[in-house]
């Protein structure tokens, strides 16, 4: 019986790693592919995606707007970039990106060369490929929504954009960045008194070396 459990065994063995045929793999360090007489080459896969908003006071892209930053008030264009980089050797085929966009934003007033779901508030676009050390950039632009339109209970609001991509066989990459809308003030200000609720948000904040809480980005890289 302990034989024939053996010779079993050794048929499986011989079946998986002699008979089956040589695929495709992607792996940490990137996609491989088999070479003719024997072996394999393996390609690096490095990329990520990087989501900006567009400092107002600056006229400059930076990954997160807080507390202590210039704010929006309601009917303002904020303005964001989404930079796929490839960094890695091997080229990237489609890309698929989808930004989506916080309900603070009026989503008919997106503007972006690619395709709005005014339902859900997601941007998609695709990138046909990405060669080695190229980047693909796109700009999105979209209005604050009304003071009747925003929360009444809340002055100060930080919404947050979430952008992600996906790539057949690599795997995916994400991204988000943070600004923040104050209903009550024209024009771009400096920070306002605490209130209700700036409260929660300062109050975390102490957690981290006592300064103010900042979405931290994460960006992601595969490779």
């Amino acid at each position: 019986m302990k034989k024939a459990l053996m010779t079993s065994l050794g048929v499986l063995l011989f079946t998986f790693f002699v008979v089956s045929p040589i695929f495709s793999k992607v792996n940490a360090d990137g996609v491989c592919q088999p070479i003719y007489g024997g072996g394999e080459q393996c390609l690096n896969t490095q990329w990520y995606i990087n989501k900006m908003v567009l400092n107002p006071s600056t006229n400059s892209y930076v990954d997160n707007l807080t507390l202590s930053d210039p704010k929006f008030k309601p009917g303002d264009s904020v303005q964001f970039r989404i930079q796929v980089t490839n960094t890695g050797t091997a080229t990237l085929g489609v890309i698929k990106v989808t930004d989506t966009l916080p309900n603070y934003l009026d989503w008919t007033t997106v503007q972006a060369p690619m395709n709005v779901d005014l339902a859900t508030g997601k941007v998609t676009f695709e990138v046909n490929s990405l060669n080695p050390g190229q980047t693909k950039e796109v700009f999105i632009s979209a209005r604050v929504k009304s003071t009747a339109a925003l929360p009444a209970v809340k002055n100060t609001l930080c919404p947050i954009n979430f952008v992600s991509a996906h790539t057949d066989n690599v795997g995916d990459v994400s991204d988000q960045s943070q600004f923040c809308i104050q209903k009550s003030v024209t024009g771009v200000t400096a920070v306002p008194k605490t209130g209700p609720e700036e409260t929660m948000i300062l109050g975390l904040g102490g957690l981290f070396s006592g300064g103010l809480f900042l979405i931290k980005k994460t960006r992601r890289m595969i490779g």
